[in-house]
């Protein structure tokens, strides 16, 4: 295999087809895509600089910030720039929560809802990890 060739085929890697959209109120024809590399550092980034919430560094408007980075059309171009994350933010949890989730889940951030997102999607805050390393840490200390 020739170096060219080498190249393009390591540049192809990850490159799957968007999955449709499956949450409930969003308008068919919406899809969500992996985030590249640079996205997922930037995110990162952000989560690292987070403030802490229930014991977790979750940036203002992360689920947002998400969307607007992974919602797409069947091509996987996105639907959203990243000036609009403070708009899409103002929708209803209830609309926010599911897509969110589903983004979540593609893209390996690990999150509160588990098997019962449908179930949850309402209720309380969203705890997310912002590595999608195997590796686990120590319990916290419970004194």
């Amino acid at each position: 295999m020739s170096f060219d060739a080498i190249r393009d085929s390591i540049f192809k890697l990850g490159q799957d087809e968007p999955a449709a959209l499956t949450a409930p109120g969003w308008p068919d024809g919406i899809f969500v895509r992996k985030l590249d590399a640079g996205e997922y550092e930037e995110l990162d980034r952000a989560g690292a600089s987070a403030k802490v919430t229930y014991g977790v560094p979750i940036p203002d408007n992360f689920q947002s910030m998400l969307l607007v980075r992974t919602l797409c059309d069947q091509t996987g171009t996105r639907l959203f720039s990243n000036g609009d994350v403070v708009k899409l933010a103002k929708l209803p949890q209830q609309i926010i929560g599911p897509a969110f989730q589903q983004a979540a889940a593609l893209n390996g951030y690990a999150t509160n809802a588990g098997e019962d997102a449908e179930k949850n999607s309402e209720s309380g805050p969203v705890s997310v990890s912002f590595s999608t390393s195997p590796d686990t840490s120590a319990e916290p200390s419970k004194s």
